[in-house]
């Protein structure tokens, strides 16, 4: 076998310099970064994320919350990606209601709504609130729902 059997090669690619094989790419890539998909569409959207700081912050103040009701609590925090950025449980909370917070951060943020009102909108057999990972129970609630968040976790007031 020859040392070069079994691999492809092109004529057109094997004397052409690395940059100038990429140059057409680039130019693809470059045109659809500057033009949407479609008309009226941006190629690129921003999404907003809570800081780190704000995510700690509304973490801290629901526990305190349930803590003036007499209640010890875990909360999740998590992005739009559904990925945890800030867990908390209280002492005596109980170790099931980490996937508990959890389960019900990743049902809020998925249909943008307090998971206490998604309790109607799934009636009878309808499958979404047997999907793993969703749990439709009040506590959950989306980011637009928690935001601003006041600096001393004390101050914070739940919305309606």
């Amino acid at each position: 076998m020859n040392a070069g059997e079994g691999r492809c090669h092109s004529p057109a690619t094997e004397d052409t310099p690395m940059p100038t094989r990429y140059l057409g790419l680039l130019l693809l890539l470059t045109l659809f970064a500057n033009t949407s998909w479609a008309e009226g569409q941006p190629a690129l959207v921003d999404i907003k994320r809570m800081s780190l700081d704000s995510a700690l912050t509304a973490a801290k103040a629901a526990i305190a919350t349930c803590r003036k009701e007499g209640v010890q609590i875990s909360v999740t925090v998590i992005d739009r990606g559904g990925h945890p950025q800030v867990v908390l449980r209280d002492v005596l909370a109980m170790d099931v209601s980490l996937t508990i917070s959890r389960d019900k951060a990743y049902t809020a943020m998925s249909f943008n709504s307090p998971t206490g009102n998604l309790e109607s909108r799934f009636k009878g057999n309808y499958g979404v609130p047997k999907t793993p990972g969703l749990l439709v129970a009040r506590g959950g609630l989306p980011a637009d729902q928690v935001l601003p968040v006041p600096e001393d976790p004390r101050e914070y007031q739940p919305p309606p």
